[in-house]
């Protein structure tokens, strides 16, 4: 019983994303200080500064058609004096990667899924754990509170010299599989799930019965089609722009 309500609880884990940027040196911690970044990671382009962002998700995607029209944004409202170049599909290398880029300064900024930060301070488990949230339009507005935040991001600037810009959720996450349905904890009993390289999710995986296999988001898609794993959970958005429906067919609303 007690696996059957951890699968039902999946449906109330949102994909959280938090848009990071490296923090800028000697500034006063204002937000033009961040944008800037920390780094000499940007390029130069029509003139002025080019930052680089960090994005693990294809052209496709929603996040890099609204990051796209944030830098033309940034760029047109400060007539060429800055401007955003997304780089999308793990281009500066997966998560993990892109996340101590930011940290270095090497990269402006990078969208990062809230599970890789719980390898840096373990208290961001408590936003993706099953059962916290009722929906996510609550867990989006404790991930949004100053008071609930607010010293939870500012230790990512004392510790990693890294700035949360914002938080915003890719959708519900379900479970999808090359083998077929899934309707109770039994049908992934066994099965190989590609994780996030968290210990957080390797437990919930084990508690499903299933063999939980930590594995960066770009090797998914090879990953499923080897027979590596069996199995993975995401959003529809990321599962339909991924193309993961071609190595694994079959989606489970779980």
């Amino acid at each position: 019983m007690r696996r059957t309500t951890t699968l039902k609880a999946i449906a109330g884990l949102a994909a959280t994303s938090l848009l990071l940027a490296a923090c800028g040196g000697g500034g006063d911690g204002g937000s033009e200080t961040t944008a800037a970044g920390g780094g000499d990671g940007g390029g130069e382009a029509s003139g002025g500064k080019a930052m680089r962002l960090a994005l693990n998700q294809t052209e496709e995607h929603p996040s890099y058609i609204a990051l796209d029209n944030w830098g033309t944004a940034l760029d047109e409202a400060t007539g060429g004096n800055w401007s955003i170049d997304v780089f999308p599909n793990e281009t500066l290398g997966a998560q993990a990667e892109a996340l101590q880029l930011v940290s270095d300064g090497s990269v402006d900024m990078a969208v990062v899924s809230s599970p890789q930060l719980e390898n840096l301070n373990p208290d961001f488990k408590a936003f993706e754990m099953p059962g916290v949230f009722d929906n996510i339009d609550e867990q989006l507005a404790a991930l949004n509170d100053p008071e609930i935040n607010s010293e939870l991001f500012a230790s990512l600037e004392a510790s990693q010299k890294i700035t949360v810009l914002g938080v915003f959720t890719q959708g519900q996450r379900s479970v999808y599989t090359s083998f077929g349905e899934v309707q109770t904890p039994a049908d992934l009993a066994g099965k190989k799930i590609r994780v996030q390289e968290t210990d957080k999710w390797v437990a919930i995986a084990t508690a499903l019965g299933g063999s939980a296999t930590p594995m960066a988001f770009g090797e998914l898609y090879t990953g499923l089609q080897a027979g590596v794993v069996d199995a993975a959970e995401n959003n529809e958005v990321s599962y339909w722009t991924q193309k993961h429906y071609e190595v694994a067919p079959y989606y489970s609303y779980t």
